[in-house]
C-alpha cells in the first residue's frame, strides 16, 4: 500500500510522524542536520527498496556538484559542491532518484531560502530527481501545533502540513 502513495503523500506522512514523535526537537530548534536525521528515520519505511540518506554528497564516486548562480554567490560560486539535507534514491546511478529535500526553519533569511530554491532546481535537473521539496519548519514553543510549509519543485506547488 505504501508503494502506491505519491511522493508528496509519503513526505507528508513522515512530517506528521516527525511532528508527533519529535516535537521537542522543533521546540528547541536543533540543527537542521538533526531534524534531517529524524525525518530520514520516519521516511525510510515509506520508501521500501530505496536508500533514504542525509547529507549524501556523492554522484557515483565523485562529489555532487551543480552550477549555481545568483542568489547563491554569497555562499556558493560556480560549479559548487552540494550536500542536500535529505535524498531518496538508489545509490550509484541516476535512474531512480525520487526526492531531494532541503530543510530550513521559518526564521531563515529570504536570501538563504532563495539559494535553496536555486540549489534544489539544479540538483533536480542535473541528477534527475522526480520531485524536490523545500521544507520550512516552525520552531519554538508549540512548534508542533503550527504548520510545516512545503514548496514542491521550485515553488510550482505549495502545501502545508498541519
Amino acid at each position: 500500500m505504501v508503494a502506491r502513495l505519491a511522493i508528496k503523500d509519503r513526505l507528508e506522512v513522515a512530517l506528521h510522524s516527525l511532528r508527533q514523535d519529535d516535537a521537542f526537537m522543533l521546540e528547541i530548534r536543533v540543527a537542521e542536520r538533526a531534524v534531517a536525521g529524524r525525518l530520514q528515520a520516519h521516511l525510510a519505511p515509506l520508501f521500501p527498496g530505496f536508500s533514504v540518506d542525509t547529507e549524501y554528497n556523492r554522484h557515483g564516486i565523485d562529489p555532487k556538484r551543480v552550477p549555481l548562480g545568483p542568489p547563491c554567490h554569497r555562499v556558493l560560486r560556480g560549479d559548487a559542491l552540494v550536500i542536500p539535507d535529505l535524498i531518496v534514491h538508489h545509490r550509484g546511478h541516476d535512474e531512480e532518484n525520487e526526492l531531494v529535500v532541503e530543510i530550513k526553519f521559518d526564521d531563515s533569511a529570504a536570501e538563504d531560502l532563495q539559494c535553496d530554491r536555486v540549489k534544489l532546481a539544479a540538483i533536480k535537473a542535473e541528477f534527475r530527481y522526480r520531485r524536490s521539496a523545500l521544507l520550512i519548519l516552525p520552531f519554538g514553543p508549540h512548534a508542533a501545533e503550527r504548520a510545516i510549509w512545503i514548496e514542491w519543485d521550485g515553488g510550482i506547488d505549495h502545501s502545508a502540513v498541519v
